[in-house]
């Protein structure tokens, strides 16, 4: 389920990539899926696009100090 998403939300992306919602939740499904670093980068990209979308700032900070935790 988590690879089919993370299928979507690229395909999405690249559809277009002005889609502030489809890089967060790429970003959740990446976090599922443990692979923090492109998570982090797709809740950045996220909130290049939309700064006010509380959501992706909670989503970078909760994701941030869970890849501290795996260093």
């Amino acid at each position: 389920m988590t690879e089919e998403a993370i299928d979507y939300f690229k395909e999405a992306i690249r559809i277009r990539p002005d889609y502030a919602i489809a890089h967060n939740n790429l970003g959740n499904a990446l976090v599922k899926k443990g692979e923090m670093k492109e998570a982090i980068d797709h809740y950045r990209k996220t909130l290049k696009l939309k700064p006010d979308l509380v959501v992706a700032q909670k989503n970078l900070e909760t994701a941030l100090l869970r890849s501290e935790e795996l260093e």
